[in-house]
């Protein structure tokens, strides 16, 4: 310990890192709402092509990190499977204890730490297989947390990462709170173009939810009268689209190759 500073500390004495407080607070504020209908069945089908994605590229036995695990979903569902997992996180409350509390309640063993992806505590070349779902937007420096990433990556390890897109036809009639964004969102573009920078080679690039204004009006009126079964329909129909239409998705996965 330096200067009586954890490591911790230090990181939120840095500029780069003075909005994790706010973000936590911002975080745990939404967490105490109600999450709608149509949200909870995207979330559900973004993480399901998510987890197919991930155990697709992974092993039994093969070393996994969750980059921004919050709170520990596909680490718990990725441990069910027999990977042997590793998580970090900034946030302590609204992340880490919640996802200590549900490995726990699984009964699942898995690793998990407080630390930003920018300085991630591992040895290099110690992982198979990296994720980092929908935390790019939120780090304050992408390039450094990539180049972390691909250094802790074994040779040819594959990488697996979400980011939200901002301008999407989604949000033509209404504003997207980014306060606690660094980057205002992403197009096709410049995500593969600092996914390349960053030392990857991008395998596979899709689209997930498709919500063209009013929509989510029109499901929620759709699930009320018609209830989740038929709402989920709707929904994984619309999703086509934002697999062939990426520009008009709500997120982009990427499937990448750390490159020689």
């Amino acid at each position: 310990m330096r200067n009586g500073l954890s490591p911790g500390e230090r990181f939120l004495k840095m500029s780069t890192f003075r909005h994790l407080p706010s973000l936590e607070e911002r975080l745990a504020e939404c967490r105490k709402g109600e999450v709608g209908p149509v949200t909870r069945i995207f979330w559900d089908l973004n993480f399901e092509a998510i987890m197919r994605n991930a155990v697709g590229i992974s092993l039994k036995n093969d070393f996994v990190l969750d980059v921004g695990c919050g709170p520990g979903s596909y680490l718990i569902a990725l441990s069910k499977r027999g990977r042997t997992c590793y998580g970090i996180d900034p946030l302590r409350d609204v992340s880490l204890f919640e996802a200590r509390k549900r490995a726990v309640e699984e009964e699942v063993d898995v690793f998990l730490c407080q630390g930003v992806g920018e300085f991630l505590p591992f040895e290099s070349s110690a992982f198979d297989v990296v994720l980092s779902m929908s935390t790019l937007q939120h780090v304050g420096d992408q390039r450094m947390t990539l180049r972390e990433i691909r250094r802790v990556l074994k040779d040819k390890g594959l990488f697996l990462v979400s980011v939200p897109t901002i301008k999407n036809i989604g949000t033509l009639f209404r504003e997207v709170e980014t306060s606690c964004y660094f980057t205002m969102g992403f197009d096709i573009r410049s995500f593969e173009e600092i996914l390349v920078d960053g030392g990857f080679r991008v395998l596979d690039l899709k689209g997930c939810g498709f919500f063209p204004p009013f929509t989510y009006r029109f499901l929620y009126v759709f699930h009320r009268f018609f209830g989740e079964k038929l709402t989920r329909k709707m929904v994984e129909l619309l999703n086509i689209f934002a697999r062939v239409w990426l520009s008009a998705a709500s997120s982009l996965i990427a499937l990448c190759e750390k490159k020689g």
